[in-house]
């Protein structure tokens, strides 16, 4: 394939990577400018039966899936006897690229990505689709570590015929179930929480439960589809020692061997991993609360003034002389900090600090998702404040008459201006509501506040012109 290449409505600009089985280029919307992944099969494959009649059931489910973490899917074209995917393009990395990058990642943004991609997985197997190739080359990030899931090549949708061959396994050895590998026909929905477990391991761990390295001699595909089956996973502090037993707890339940013994959907797998979060900060903080022992205080000795003698006499006091030296103050621990967390402005939950998706209610939070509602009250405040003096100012100007001729427009006009003010006033106490975690933000506070300012001073001025008219 060259640059230039024409697919409906998309021109192909520059290769973004390739796969087993398909390349995926950048194209650019001829008409609107907008960037898009076109995928297509390699010139090995194309025009084969069965990987052809795959590719377009990728586009197909993928396409039913409607959820913010999948990647969207925008049409399908067949040029020049070749198949093409027209696929949202996401501007950042795969996780796979960040993980190689910085090998492992904080506990905190592990289960921020963690968090999104359940509710992904949990969307996919709503619709009866298992994914069956959860690997964090198909966890793309965008320029915001915003997760998205693709590649939905090798589904396999509830009750639909296969198009592959019959005891085929499909996924990649390093993230694959023991029941992907012993009975491929036989996988449903718990057989991704245990790849995705895979994942979250190597994000925390900074490498996979089962690798190349560990497998000894022979077929290292073989030799890591055994393990999969027969061993155990390392514990996982033994790779990370910061981690909290919540945590490890988790992901090795997402690692067991029997489907049975791990969560059954991947909502309960999010609230589980919110709630070892949480945990995980409350015990950080009791730690800290709780003081090392230390050595035994050295007592200090102070020079005493000598003391001039005092002839003693029955019932007469004898004067004491001042200790010579600094004050010293008595010891005081410091407060200890509160835990990392936060709170949910729509639910009021309480969840892990630096994540960004409340795994109760599905909310955005953080100052970057705040900032469109700031501005929106602020710009709502100033329409209904320009609406309402705009249009005072012009029924002064009228005479009567010409008043009651356009007073259906002066009477829309107004109540366009209240509507305004109602949302500045809705939309900046929301903000200031959802900014009571981000104290330090005081740009989105002020636009906040200076879209409620608005939309009261819009309300006062209507009820003095409503008063106004009454009284002509």
């Amino acid at each position: 394939m060259e640059a230039n290449f024409r697919v409906g409505q998309y021109v192909l600009e520059r290769p973004l990577g390739e796969g087993g089985m398909a390349e995926v280029w950048l194209g650019r919307n001829i008409h609107l400018g907008t960037p898009a992944a076109v995928k297509f099969l390699s010139q090995g494959y194309a025009g084969v039966a069965d990987i052809e009649q795959r590719f377009l059931n990728e586009g197909r489910r993928q396409g039913l899936l409607n959820h913010p973490n999948i990647i969207k899917v925008y049409g399908f074209e067949y040029v020049e006897n070749r198949s093409f995917l027209i696929l949202q393009f996401i501007g950042g990395e795969s996780l796979d690229d960040l993980l190689r990058r910085s090998r492992r990642l904080e506990p905190a943004e592990a289960a921020r990505i963690a968090i999104s991609v359940c509710n992904a997985l949990d969307c996919a197997h709503e619709h009866a689709i298992v994914h069956r190739d959860i690997k964090p080359s198909n966890i793309l990030l965008d320029e915001n570590r915003i997760p998205y899931l693709g590649d939905f090549g090798i589904v396999l949708a509830t009750n639909e015929k296969r198009v592959t061959r019959t005891g085929t396994a499909m996924g990649t050895a390093l993230y694959m179930s023991p029941e992907q590998i012993k009975e491929p026909s036989s996988v449903d929905r718990r057989s991704d929480i245990y790849s995705f477990g895979c994942v979250l391991y190597e994000m925390l761990a900074g490498e996979p439960p089962f690798n190349p390295a560990s497998t000894g001699q022979g077929d290292t595909d073989f030799a890591i589809k055994l393990a999969h089956v027969q061993q155990a996973p390392p514990p996982l502090r033994s790779e990370n020692p910061a981690l909290s037993p919540e945590v490890e707890a988790v992901v090795m339940r997402c690692l067991a061997k029997n489907p049975a013994e791990r969560y059954s959907t991947c909502r309960e797998l999010r609230d589980a991993l919110s709630a070892a979060m949480v945990a995980r900060s409350f015990a950080a903080a009791a730690t800290r609360q709780t003081p090392a022992p230390g050595p035994a205080p050295v007592p200090i000795l102070r020079p005493v003034a000598p003391a001039t003698p005092v002839p003693v006499v029955r019932n007469t006091p004898v004067p004491v002389t001042p200790v010579v030296g600094p004050y010293v103050p008595p010891y005081a621990p410091p407060h200890p900090p509160g835990p990392a967390i936060q709170y949910c402005p729509n639910c009021r939950r309480a969840i892990a600090l630096g994540i960004f998706q409340c795994p109760f209610c599905g909310i955005r939070i953080g100052p970057g998702n705040l900032g469109g509602t700031a501005s929106a009250a602020r710009t709502c405040g100033i329409l209904s404040l320009v609406f309402t003096v705009g249009i005072s100012l012009l029924a002064f100007a009228l005479d009567i008459y010409e008043r009651r001729r356009i007073s259906a427009f002066l009477t829309l006009v107004v109540i366009a201006g209240i509507v305004l003010a109602i949302l500045a006033i809705v939309k900046g106490n929301g903000a200031k509501r959802a900014l009571a975690n981000y104290p330090f933000n005081p740009v989105l506070r002020g636009k906040a506040n200076a879209g409620i300012v608005m939309g009261w001073i819009t309300i006062g001025l209507v009820v003095l012109s409503m008063i106004a008219y009454s009284g002509q």
